[in-house]
């Protein structure tokens, strides 16, 4: 059975190097995604889950009380994992 794990690389600013994010937040399960949340006009939504993580999309985590917005969503296919990087940056 294959596994997949979704990965967010928070950064500071959009403009920041990518190889230096804050803080990596994994999910190894798919009910995990549930710690993130679409923001939608500053409120959070009771949307979860993978659907919310599109380019431009706002989220945010339940560990955390920043906002993030999603600038790059990068699936990998492997044998046995899928792994699913989404590269997010804090709105200011």
């Amino acid at each position: 059975m294959s596994k997949t794990i979704w990965r967010f690389k928070l950064i500071e600013k959009e403009t920041d190097n990518e190889k230096i994010p804050l803080k990596w937040i994994d999910c190894n399960t798919y009910d995990e995604l549930k710690q993130v949340n679409l923001v939608v006009d500053g409120r959070e939504t009771q949307d979860t889950h993978l659907s919310i993580c599109a380019v431009g999309n706002e989220i945010m985590f339940d560990s955390d009380d920043e906002l993030y917005r999603i600038k790059k969503v990068i699936s990998q296919n492997g044998l046995l994992e899928t792994n699913i990087d989404i590269t997010c940056f804090k709105v200011q």
